[in-house]
């Protein structure tokens, strides 16, 4: 077989997964553009892993407390 070095995004064809979906969870959802987008829902450690036709990768994830770094005031304008 024959390589010629192409590329394809798999994003969406891929099964995407969270060890702690309570820390951080992966869209997984068919047909949508969002799928393999991580949300953070709260401070902790998981492992998220992606899985096409017995392919897996997986990667650590740790989130943190948002910290406020800074604030902006403007006058008030009617």
């Amino acid at each position: 077989m024959d390589c010629d070095f192409s590329t394809v995004n798999l994003t969406y064809y891929a099964n995407w997964t969270s060890s702690v979906p309570a820390v951080a969870g992966v869209d997984n959802s068919e047909f949508s553009y969002d799928r393999g987008s991580v949300t953070a829902l709260s401070v902790g450690t998981t492992v998220l892993t992606v899985n096409f036709q017995g392919v897996t990768g997986s990667q650590s994830l740790t989130v943190t407390p948002a910290t406020l770094t800074r604030i902006q005031v403007a006058p008030f304008q009617p």
